[in-house]
């Protein structure tokens, strides 16, 4: 769960529905049709309860690191009516209870461990769209893409190994999206620390307002250097090779890159939401990424940061 600030200084939170995860408390689907609501329900329910809203994502997810070998196998035709019923099933639990529902991630031709053309991966994204208006039209529909460089396409990888079909950036993805009449309500770009400076980000952000749709910045994040016990653990070293921003990362240098991407981000009215992923290290996606330094709660320079802007961002007059 990420921690995410809207253009208003609003608080929302992201819960997670991979269908393979690490165990049985992370997975949402390791059987087919069998569902693990438990956790997911009771946190949806806290959340709602202190006034925080609440999004699902994602609902489908092709990557290698999540895919179970029952659904790698299926045919196109069976993977539709997957989908048809998974959207169906997990809309439709929660009602109205979520903001918006993440309908699609990384399916540009990074995370496709299903194996569909590009036609197919279109075709897919069409039709589960559809099918979560048709179960819910009052829940927003979110494409969350990956790689805002795509440096992939340029290797010719994907989430498994070697790509087998030639290969879209994400903007060139969104684009056949638009194209093809897909009806979907947010376009959502993660940004994680990609080694370029934030002039190359802020350009990239621009470029996006061309499919005309309200801008998430979906999954922020940097690394907050190497702490005593992740050194002792051997999980995050010192640093061997040229440090790619400012100076090797610290966990002030991580509050000044999330100023740096939030700031661009409130400043660009396109921007409805910037989210940060990592919420508490040592259970980060990025070493030592998170806002907590760890469990017992002790806050990193990136989340009084945050708090700072917040305030700061509320006292601003209201445009109008």
């Amino acid at each position: 769960m990420g921690a995410a600030m809207t253009a208003g200084g609003v608080f929302s939170a992201p819960i997670t529905y991979v269908i393979k995860g690490d165990n049985m408390l992370i997975d949402f689907e390791r059987e087919e049709g069998r569902y693990n609501w438990t956790n997911r329900d009771i946190l949806h329910a806290a959340l709602r309860e202190i006034g925080i809203i609440t999004e699902g994502r994602p609902l489908f997810w092709f990557h290698t690191w999540v895919t179970p070998d029952w659904l790698k196998q299926k045919t196109f035709d069976q993977l539709k009516k997957y989908v048809e019923k998974h959207t169906r099933d997990v809309i439709a639990h929660y009602g109205d209870g979520m903001y918006a529902w993440e309908i699609m991630n990384e399916f540009h031709d990074w995370a496709n461990e299903v194996r569909c053309s590009p036609e197919q991966t279109v075709e897919l994204t069409k039709f589960a769209c559809d099918v979560a208006r048709d179960t819910n039209p009052n829940v927003r529909r979110l494409i969350n893409n990956c790689c805002p460089f795509a440096e992939y396409v340029q290797l010719g990888e994907s989430s498994g190994g070697k790509s087998k079909y030639r290969q879209r950036t994400p903007w060139e993805f969104t684009g056949d999206l638009v194209s093809a009449g897909v009806d979907f309500d947010i376009l959502a770009q993660q940004m994680y620390f990609p080694y370029r400076d934030l002039q190359d980000i802020a350009i990239a952000i621009e470029r996006l307002a061309v499919f005309k749709k309200p801008l998430h910045l979906s999954e922020i994040g940097c690394p907050g250097g190497p702490s005593e016990e992740s050194v002792k653990t051997g999980k995050v070293g010192f640093p061997k090779e040229p440090y790619p921003w400012h100076r090797p990362w610290d966990e002030e240098l991580q509050a000044d890159w999330m100023e740096g991407i939030f700031t661009l981000a409130y400043a660009n009215p396109g921007v409805e939401v910037a989210n940060w992923f990592d919420f508490v290290d040592p259970h980060s996606y990025i070493d030592n990424g998170g806002l907590l330094r760890s469990p017992n709660g002790e806050k990193k320079a990136a989340f009084h940061r945050m708090k700072k802007m917040e305030d700061r961002w509320h006292r601003l007059p209201v445009k109008r």
